[in-house]
């Protein structure tokens, strides 16, 4: 999903197009794991 958003926001950039991200979530957790959190770095 990271590398999706990742993805649309170069595209956007670009293109040179307006981007609106809304986030649904309540974010990753510690004990979600390791990869949930290196996709919040992205």
């Amino acid at each position: 999903v990271g590398e999706r958003i990742t993805r649309v926001i170069e595209f956007a950039t670009r293109e040179r197009v307006p981007l609106i991200i809304v986030s649904a979530s309540g974010g990753a957790r510690m004990y979600e794991g390791m990869l949930s959190l290196m996709q919040m770095a992205k």
